[in-house]
């Protein structure tokens, strides 16, 4: 009979403003709940000293330019990584809501290697621009700036993986996001998928009815589409080459984050039995593309592909 690994995968998009001391009781936390964890916004040299525990390794740039924004961290007794690096994504930059212009983008990807079989799995993770379904915030040439590094930080990402995938092999793919957009809209999962292609499933396949990854309610300006209260979902994985057997499911708020972390089961399949894709259940929505950002398969914004940094 052949063997196919399972693991457990958390995912939770902190807070960087946060203490590291929420930041540690969290992660002791996760650590008794799943083998793999990734995390954003832990760029705060304090914070990141709190990913070392012992029998566990992380991976996250020692560099203080935002390449550490993301981390993988798993339990050595199960994995241990044969390759580790973090690419920046665009040279595309914008202005946040405070004024400050943003910092480059990166993702932080590792192959890790399973220590009761040859099974290896690529897990990549990163941060996308915020604000995007917030067109009202900002004049039209700074929205139309985040909407560029959104675009061409999701193209680049998608070949930087791609490209590794082929290289490396690995037996199967994670990628996980802060997609800062909300993956209960159709169009939303369109955009993903047209970018990573058909091999690649999102994890979310019921939507809960209510709760959401990001913590609060969110308002939507008056005569926008989805006026009202919504729950959004804004952060889930792509898996390729593995099945989700269960999840993901939302876990309790946590205090070094206001998005509520989310806890899944994978397994490794055999490569013939590869998913193509099935109907998603739950609380879905059309979810008009906001002021033409759907619209990415005729836009007026290319995204040009551009990979920077050394592996």
């Amino acid at each position: 009979m052949t063997y196919f690994p399972q693991f457990r995968h958390i995912h939770c998009s902190s807070r960087f403003d946060r203490t590291p001391e929420q930041l540690e009781t969290d992660m002791d936390e996760w650590r008794a709940k799943a083998g793999v964890i990734t995390v954003t916004e832990v760029q705060n040299d304090q914070a990141a000293a709190t990913l070392s525990e012992q029998g566990w390794g992380y991976y996250n740039s020692p560099r203080d330019d935002n390449s550490d924004n993301c981390a993988v961290l798993w339990h050595m007794s199960d994995w241990r990584r044969i390759y580790g690096a973090v690419k920046q994504l665009t040279n595309d930059t914008y202005y946040r809501l405070s004024g400050q212009k943003s910092r480059p983008i990166y993702c932080c990807t590792v192959v890790l290697r399973r220590t009761d079989s040859k099974y290896t799995l690529l897990v990549s993770v990163t941060n996308l621009p915020p604000n995007l379904e917030g067109h009202w915030q900002t004049p039209d040439k700074q929205w139309a700036m985040r909407k560029l590094a959104y675009l061409s930080s999701l193209h680049n990402w998608s070949v930087y993986v791609t490209y590794q995938i082929n290289k490396l092999k690995p037996s199967g793919a994670l990628v996980v996001a802060d997609w800062n957009l909300n993956l209960k809209d159709n169009w939303v999962r369109d955009l993903l998928i047209n970018h990573w292609g058909n091999e690649w499933q999102l994890d979310w396949v019921l939507f809960p009815t209510e709760g959401q990854t990001l913590g609060g309610e969110q308002d939507v300006p008056p005569g926008a589409p989805g006026q009202g209260k919504v729950d959004r979902i804004i952060d889930g994985s792509l898996y390729n080459g593995l099945a989700v057997i269960d999840g993901p499911n939302l876990l309790a708020p946590a205090g070094s984050a206001i998005h509520r972390p989310f806890l899944e089961e994978l397994q490794f399949i055999d490569q013939a039995d590869r998913p193509i894709g099935g109907e998603i259940y739950g609380n879905t929505q059309d979810g008009e593309p906001w002021w033409g950002f759907g619209d990415y398969m005729d836009d007026e914004i290319y995204p040009v592909t551009r990979v920077f940094g050394n592996d």
